[in-house]
């Protein structure tokens, strides 16, 4: 059992327990506060509905009543009554409208209305199935053949095509099943027949017409591909080919300006083509060499196989011959070399035939691009060929299906024929049945298959399910503040007073004058003061700090109109503004801030008298910031502010600290730990759970005593806790006027002070005066409220 301030209770009248109430009232607060999105989503679901009315357009049901009579019935016994089997009969009979059979008539008709509608259509019978209905009638034997079509006269058409062929059915059946069906399928052969020869003749003239396939159809595209792979492999030769041309010129520049490693260049691999590069005298020079050479190591050959084979001695004429022709050779040998050394080594020279050089190499890497060029050029054009013998390759496949497909078909029926014994024909005895057309479809009869009413009731009804889901999904992602179940499931504290939201401009009036210009504002801040003294007696102690979880939630104006409240109840009061950081107090009083709190820590000489600013309200103190503190949390920490407090306790009523948020700084938590009770300030619609736990925390953490929650701001509208009116009752002696002054929306407050006898003493005219209040009775009742 939780004890509530009656205050709060009037504000939160319907809020007993939030988390298990599943009332039709939770989910309209919920609606409401989701109402754009459920406007949103429902003018999109006009909207779309009338986009697919537009879409649709007008779809036209025709309709014809067809009566069928059998010569035989077959008596049935159904639910204690003796029937003739109409119902099966005529439900058998509907079966057969809509049999493959009839449809398959229907779709080989001649009927142009029937060919448009089915042109295009992959499954003429299922198309003409899904617009057709037959129904049996609830109060007679009579079958209702309907289509559907955007065109009144396709349905028409259609409708009486199903009839027309159905009758023809029957009337077939009665004379001879066999017989019929026997020319049945010879009619359907020859149609299929004409449809294989169609399909010959097709693929004859594809044949014709394109001569890539006509010689090879199954071989065309494959021979077409190794062409091109082949081409493709010549291309990636020339390319190769290519490379090793601009990479052998590459290598010859570096050696360009090098004449001893370009004659090493010379002389490797491409010696052939240093010479092919010189002049014809230094050409024959080379050629002269290469003769000498080789026939110095003839005649040196010679020489040694005279001395080792034959034995023959140096002196030996033979053996002087050959050593002069070689000594001759070696001469002439040494000339020429000497020669062309002193060729390659001129510089024009070298220059010319370098430049011959690299002309020749150019001239190769030009012919290898010429060459790479020509081949991919025929590789693409292969290509386009390959592609297109592919495509045509990809007809002549769908016209050979074709042709197969109508052959097994043609042969289907052929077989169908054989199978078929012409003998049981005589014998064969069927039920005679008759079909009269009743009311045959015309357009004149026809109606509107579709409603537009229902077309859009559809879509806004489908509009405010996406709205109610998208709403119930906000609503689970909702953290914020809203009412005392929230506040509830955030923080294990009570909510001690609400204060509604208003345009109250605190530049243009301080305080005192919005207190009187405000009533609503004072009424909640007198509900406050209430929850106050209920929750904090005087035996436990006097100095309590007001702070938020975070900046801009209300706890400075908070704290100054529940000082203004305890001074109008009689007391004396203090309004300390401990926020070192970014004081307020000051200016929502309209006061200076020359001296305060800061210099009284700074210097105890300092007499607190002369600190204190006096208000125009009996009672009610002000101790503001002062001089700016270069170190706020170390000065809130120091023992001479637990001086001033505890200096201030002794000589008022009670103290109100004004102190920072307590998750922005440390400063909330070291004031928590220095006054006797915290009240933390919420505001609605804007702090979360999460923060307010933490906050909670915060104090609970450094030993604070957290008195309750005031929630600030708190809206007049539809699913917050503030928003059951704010009415006056005869009994507290308010009039109209001061109910419609104030700007914010509030709900009607309880009594301001209590007594033992648990009544209102306190009216608006006596709150100005000093009233003394028992809360011995509340705090009995507190205790004994928590007991049970």
């Amino acid at each position: 059992m939780t004890n509530q301030d009656p205050q709060v209770a009037r504000y939160f009248p319907a809020e007993v327990d939030q988390d298990t109430d599943l009332s039709l009232r939770r989910l309209f607060v919920t609606a409401w506060r989701g109402r754009w999105i459920l406007t949103a989503c429902v003018v999109l679901g006009v909207l779309a509905g009338v986009r697919e009315i537009e879409r649709q357009g007008e779809i036209w049901r025709a309709q014809s009543r067809v009566f069928v009579l059998g010569r035989t019935r077959t008596p049935v016994f159904s639910q204690g009554f003796i029937g003739s089997g109409t119902w099966e009969f005529l439900g058998t009979q509907a079966a057969v409208l809509q049999s493959t059979k009839v449809l398959q008539a229907v779709a080989a008709r001649p009927d142009l209305a029937l060919r448009e509608f089915l042109d295009g259509s992959a499954n003429k019978i299922a198309k003409l199935r899904s617009g057709l209905k037959v129904e049996v009638g609830k109060e007679d034997d009579v079958l209702t053949v309907s289509a559907t079509s955007k065109d009144v006269d396709v349905a028409c058409v259609l409708v009486n095509s199903v009839v027309d062929e159905y009758r023809r059915l029957v009337s077939l059946r009665g004379e001879n099943s066999i017989k019929s069906s026997l020319a049945v399928y010879e009619e359907q052969r020859r149609l299929l027949q004409l449809d294989l020869d169609q399909a010959l003749a097709a693929r004859d003239r594809f044949l014709e017409a394109n001569s890539l396939v006509a010689l090879d159809p199954e071989g065309a595209v494959r021979f077409e591909v190794d062409r091109y792979n082949k081409l493709r492999l010549r291309l990636d030769e020339a390319e190769e080919e290519l490379d090793q041309a601009e990479a052998r010129l590459a290598e010859a520049e570096l050696f360009r300006h090098d004449v001893d490693v370009l004659r090493q260049f010379v002389g490797g691999t491409n010696g052939g083509l240093i010479r092919s590069a010189g002049p014809p005298e230094f050409q024959q020079l080379l050629v002269d060499i290469s003769a000498d050479e080789a026939e110095l190591d003839r005649l040196r050959l010679q020489r040694g196989e005279a001395i080792r084979v034959m034995k023959m001695t140096p002196q030996h004429s033979a053996v002087v011959e050959l050593d002069r022709r070689i000594a001759e050779v070696s001469e002439r040998l040494k000339l020429s070399v000497a020669e062309r050394d002193s060729s390659l080594t001129s510089k024009a020279q070298s220059d010319q035939r370098v430049e011959r050089l690299f002309e020749v190499l150019n001239t190769r890497v030009a012919a290898s691009r010429e060459l790479v060029a020509r081949e991919r050029g025929r590789s693409e054009e292969q290509r386009a060929v390959a592609k297109t013998v592919a495509d045509l390759q990809a007809q002549y496949d769908r016209l050979e299906r074709e042709v197969e497909r109508s052959r097994g078909m043609v042969e289907e029926k052929t077989q169908k024929i054989r199978s078929i014994d012409l003998s049981a024909a005589e014998t064969e005895s069927l039920t005679q049945l008759s079909v009269e057309v009743l009311d045959p479809a015309r357009p004149d009869t026809a109606q509107l298959a579709n409603s537009k009413s229902r077309t859009l009731a559809q879509f806004l009804i489908l509009g405010l399910l996406a709205g109610g889901a998208l709403t119930w999904f906000r609503a689970l992602l909702d953290q914020r503040l809203r009412s005392e179940s929230d506040l509830a499931r955030a923080i294990p504290s009570p909510l001690i007073g609400v204060i509604p939201r208003s345009r109250l401009d605190h530049g243009a009036l301080d305080v005192l004058r919005s207190w009187v210009e405000y009533p609503r504002i004072a009424e909640a801040a007198r509900g406050i003061r209430t929850a106050v003294y209920s929750s904090l007696p005087a035996e436990d102690g006097n100095v309590i700090q007001i702070t938020s979880p975070e900046v801009a939630d209300g706890k400075s104006t908070s704290a100054c109109y529940l000082a203004v409240a305890l001074a109008k109840a009689g007391q004396s009061v203090v309004l300390v503004d401990a926020d070192l950081r970014s004081p307020s107090i000051h200016s929502l009083f309209h006061r200076p801030n020359d001296a305060g709190l800061s210099d009284a820590i700074r210097d105890p000489k300092i007499l607190l008298n002369g600190l204190i600013q006096r208000t125009e309200l009996e009672g009610l103190d002000l101790m503001t910031t002062g001089a700016s503190a270069p170190a706020p949390a170390e000065m809130l920490n120091s023992k001479r502010f637990d001086e001033v407090l505890e200096s201030l306790a002794a000589e008022y009523d009670a103290v109100i600290v004004d102190s920072p948020p307590l998750l922005a700084v440390a400063d909330a938590r070291i004031v928590a730990t220095r006054c006797d009770a915290t009240i933390l300030v919420t505001r609605v619609d804007r702090t979360k759970r999460g923060i307010a736990a933490a906050a909670y925390e915060r104090v609970q953490s450094v030993g604070g005593r957290v008195l309750g929650v005031v929630m600030n701001a708190m809206p007049s509208g539809i699913g917050y806790g503030y928003g059951y009116g704010y009415g006056y009752g005869e009994s507290y002696g308010y009039g109209d006027a001061h109910a419609e002054e104030g700007e914010g929306a509030g709900d009607a407050s309880g009594p301001d002070d209590l007594t033992p006898g648990g009544g209102a003493t306190a009216s608006a005219e006596e709150d100005e005066g000093p009233v003394r209040v028992d809360v011995t009775p509340s705090v009995e009742r507190r205790r004994s409220g928590e007991e049970e």
